[in-house]
């Protein structure tokens, strides 16, 4: 299609992109001043196409995105599908104050310079893309509109519901946390949240550990042995980071050792202050959301 017409443009890599890092890498490749996009199923009736379009391109919204959730034109959806949009669609208009009804369906259109001007803040790059450019195009001023379309569902269901509720859930918090709460914090309540959860840590170890008999120990430990074990504990970081390098690389993703040296080192201190290894938790929390690696 591309060769037979110059106004098409096919764009392909071999680097797995995500969703949204796939749309933004097609939108930085176009020229025109309406972006849109549409899933290729074309589960969303064409003729609202126009309708997209012209919402921005001579109307006055800056955004325009098709529903299928709107009070009096919702559409019909498979219960697992129903449910997992309906929970997420809930919470986003809970925790991020978003009035839209439907922030997933694949069809949109944004103006160019304000999509772009957006996109220096976005940070996910897969399936909550278009959420969190929504989010932000609102809280940032700019006109979203959204109107009900004609929708049918076609092929089999993907949707994993607790794999899905996972990823969601941990990408509206962190989009919460970074609208609605990291502004209020400054230095002295990073300090008190730390020290507490420092408080928090030490009266959960004992729970299962006696701290007399913990200290009465290190009292009679031999200081050349304790030294040793010290050095031997420290060295083994960086051998354990070039592992999850490894590991990572296996599954198509590439980080730097130290990132990793440091994301293990919290993981296994949480190991041990937490039961049942939630440690390893957090280290597939901190990996998700400072590097958007997927729960390694």
């Amino acid at each position: 299609l591309a060769a037979a017409d110059d106004r098409v443009r096919h764009v392909h890599g071999d680097e797995r992109l995500g969703r949204g890092g796939a749309l933004e890498r097609a939108f930085r490749g176009s020229d025109g001043d309406v972006l849109v996009y549409f899933d290729t199923d074309l589960a969303t009736d064409m003729r609202h196409l126009e309708e997209l379009v012209d919402s921005v391109r001579v109307g006055d919204y800056d955004v325009a995105t098709g529903s299928r959730r709107m009070p009096g034109d919702e559409q019909r959806r498979e219960p697992e599908r129903g449910v997992a949009s309906t929970g997420f669609n809930t919470l986003v208009r809970l925790f991020l104050r978003s009035p839209l009804y439907d922030h997933q369906c694949g069809f949109k259109a944004f103006d160019r310079e304000a999509l772009f001007d957006l996109l220096t803040d976005v940070e996910d790059d897969h399936w909550f893309w278009d959420t969190e450019v929504l989010v932000r195009a609102q809280r940032a001023g700019y006109d979203v509109r959204e109107f009900p379309v004609e929708w049918e569902p076609t092929g089999d269901t993907t949707v994993d519901l607790v794999r899905d509720v996972l990823g969601m859930g941990s990408q509206i918090l962190r989009l919460w946390w970074q609208l609605a709460v990291r502004p209020r914090v400054d230095r002295r309540v990073t300090v008190a949240a730390g020290t507490l959860l420092v408080v928090a840590a030490l009266a959960l170890m004992t729970v299962y550990l006696d701290p007399r008999e913990v200290l009465s120990a290190m009292a009679g430990a031999d200081p050349v042995l304790v030294a040793v074990a010290a050095v031997v504990y420290l060295l083994s970081w960086p051998l354990r980071g070039l592992r999850y390098r490894d590991i990572l690389a296996e599954l198509g993703y590439r980080e730097r050792v130290g990132f990793l040296t440091g994301a293990v080192f919290i993981s296994q201190t949480g190991n041990l202050v937490f039961p049942a290894r939630l440690g390893d938790g957090v280290r597939a929390y901190v990996v998700k959301a400072r590097r958007d690696i997927p729960y390694p």
